[in-house]
C-alpha cells in the first residue's frame, strides 16, 4: 500500500475478515467434506438441513473465495480445499485452522486495552498445560510438513550414517516417527514436557514406527538431553529457549562429531516489521504476553558460537509458512 493511493486496499481488509468468517463457517458445518465430487447447492443443503437458496449463495462466496470452483451448477473443492479442508484426508487441516484463529484473534477486538497494558486475555505460550491441549491439532500440522521435511535430510546425503536421532520439542512427535518410518535403523529420542509427552506416548502407540523408542519427559532448558546424536530436528521449537546460546552449547555438546542440527523457525527481519505474514500473526499473541518470535540469523549465529558449522541457511514455504531452515554440523 505504500505510495498508492488506493482506498480499495484498505477495503480490501474488510474482505479479508470475511473470507476467514466464510472458511471458518464452511469448516464448521464440514461442507468440503461432501464437495469431493460435482454437488449441487440442493443437494449440499439436503444433507446439513440448510436453506437451499441460501446454501448456493454461501457456496458461490466460497467458489470467489477460490476455495470451489462451480461449473454448470454444481460444485467441487478445488485441490487445497480437497488436501487440507476435507476431513477425509490424511493432511486435513481444518481444526488446525480453526485453533489459530481463536489463538490469533483473542483479545484484538480490546486492542486499546491491550496497548495500554492491560493482561486482556493473557497468555504465556511456555505453558505445559497450552501444548498438552495442541498436541492433537499439532498432529495435523506436522503430517503436513514431514514429506519437505525428509526431502530435505534426504538431500543431504548423510541418513546412511546417521544412527541416533533426537526430536527436540517434539509435540505429537510425528516428525521424528516419520524419519523412524524412512530411516528404521535409527534409535529416536523424542523430547518435550511431561505433560505433552503423554500425548506423544499414546500416538507413538498407533504408530507403524517399531523398533528403539526413547521418550524423555523434561524441559529442554534445565534437563539432560541424552547424547551421541547423529541428527537433532529442532522444528518451531526453540521459541521458549531461556538462553538459546546455552541451549546450542547443551546440543552441541550431546552430538558425535559430523552431527547434523536441522533447525526450521520464522525469523522476523527489516527491524522485525518482516515477513509481514508472520509479523500480522504473532501481533495477537505478542500484545497478550508471548512475544516470542525469532529474529532471522538468531538461530545460525547462536549456532555457530556454540562451534557448529553452518552448511545450509534456505527461506522454505513448503514447511508450514515462511520458514528459515538452518542446517549445522558439528565438526
Amino acid at each position: 500500500m505504500r505510495g498508492e493511493n488506493n482506498k480499495q486496499t484498505i477495503l480490501d481488509e474488510i474482505n479479508g475478515a470475511i473470507r476467514w468468517h466464510l472458511l471458518n463457517g464452511a469448516v464448521d458445518l464440514e461442507l468440503f467434506d461432501l464437495l469431493s465430487s460435482w454437488t449441487t447447492a440442493e443437494e449440499v443443503a439436503a444433507v446439513k438441513h440448510l436453506d437451499a437458496a441460501k446454501a448456493a449463495l454461501f457456496l458461490d462466496a466460497l467458489t470467489a473465495c477460490g476455495y470451489v470452483d462451480k461449473f454448470a451448477g454444481r460444485y467441487i473443492n478445488t485441490l487445497p480445499a480437497q488436501q487440507y479442508l476435507n476431513s477425509t484426508s490424511e493432511l486435513y487441516q481444518g481444526s488446525v485452522f480453526r485453533r489459530m484463529s481463536a489463538l490469533r484473534l483473542r483479545g484484538l477486538d480490546q486492542l486499546p486495552e491491550l496497548l495500554r497494558g492491560g493482561d486482556v486475555a493473557a497468555l504465556r505460550l511456555e505453558a505445559e498445560a497450552i501444548w498438552a491441549r495442541a498436541s492433537e491439532h499439532l498432529i495435523a500440522f506436522q503430517k503436513s510438513i514431514a514429506a519437505p521435511l525428509l526431502a530435505r535430510l534426504d538431500a543431504l546425503g548423510r541418513m546412511a550414517d546417521v544412527k541416533r536421532v533426537l526430536d527436540l520439542g517434539c509435540g505429537p512427535g510425528h516428525l521424528g516417527l516419520s524419519v523412524k518410518d524412512v530411516y528404521p535403523h535409527v534409535a529416536l529420542t523424542l523430547l518435550d514436557l511431561p505433560a505433552v509427552m503423554e500425548k506423544t506416548r499414546d500416538y507413538a502407540a498407533h504408530h507403524t514406527a517399531d523398533g528403539t523408542i526413547t521418550f524423555t519427559a523434561g524441559n529442554y532448558n534445565r534437563d539432560d538431553l541424552g547424547g551421541d546424536y547423529d541428527l537433532v530436528i529442532a522444528a518451531r521449537s526453540l521459541y521458549y529457549a531461556e538462553d538459546l546460546q546455552r541451549l546450542m552449547a547443551k546440543l552441541f555438546a550431546a552430538m558425535r562429531p559430523g552431527g547434523v542440527l536441522l533447525c526450521v523457525h520464522e525469523g522476523l527481519y527489516n527491524e522485525r516489521t518482516a515477513p509481514a505474514d508472520v509479523v500480522i500473526s504473532r501481533i495477537g499473541v505478542a500484545l497478550r504476553g508471548s512475544d516470542v518470535s525469532l529474529e532471522r540469523g538468531a538461530q545460525e549465529q547462536a549456532m555457530q558460537r556454540a562451534g557448529f558449522r553452518i552448511d545450509a541457511l534456505h527461506n522454505d514455504n513448503s514447511l508450514g509458512g515462511n520458514s528459515d531452515l538452518v542446517v549445522g554440523v558439528r565438526p
